[in-house]
């Protein structure tokens, strides 16, 4: 993948720029960011509608009727394991190996080659159109926040540090 030869060649040697003395300059990876579509397909792994197709959890999902078909959600779980760059980049191995998904990972991800300098899990954030074009942040803070949901596990509004 001619970008991440880029991003690997821009860390190792990085960039030398010669304008009144010289100055060589590394660059990092620190994010990226993609629709779930794209980030599925970049990450190697089941689409979010699929199981375990949330790249930050472990959680399998459900099926509920939808309209004229089915769809997945992901109910809130206090026991959810949190995916961690170190067991996606095992799951991704145990795919390999084993021909078959594991906890949804089908295989390695272009972006392992990267080194362990790169978290494959937290380096990858929700995109903005999503997040907030679509409302999505603000139904997350009305949830965590509104008094509505004050009897609901998922309600942080009366949890503060002293």
């Amino acid at each position: 993948m001619p970008f991440l030869l880029t991003v690997v060649d821009l860390r190792e040697k990085g960039v030398i720029q010669t304008c009144q003395g010289t100055v060589e300059a590394k660059g990092l990876l620190l994010l990226g960011t993609n629709d779930l579509q794209s980030k599925a397909y970049i990450l190697n792994m089941n689409h979010h509608n699929g199981a375990c197709g949330c790249s930050t959890c472990l959680e399998e999902g459900r099926h509920v009727a939808q309209g004229k078909g089915y769809a997945r959600y992901y109910p809130y779980n206090k026991a959810t394991v949190e995916r961690t760059d170190e067991n996606f980049r095992a799951d991704g191995q145990k795919a390999v190996d084993g021909g078959k998904a594991v906890n949804g990972v089908r295989g390695k991800c272009a972006f392992s080659s990267l080194g362990d300098w790169f978290d494959i899990v937290m380096g990858f954030v929700p995109d903005y159109m999503h997040c907030v074009l679509q409302g999505i942040t603000k139904t997350l803070l009305r949830l965590w926040f509104s008094l509505v949901y004050k009897h609901r596990d998922f309600f942080i509004g009366d949890k503060h540090q002293s």
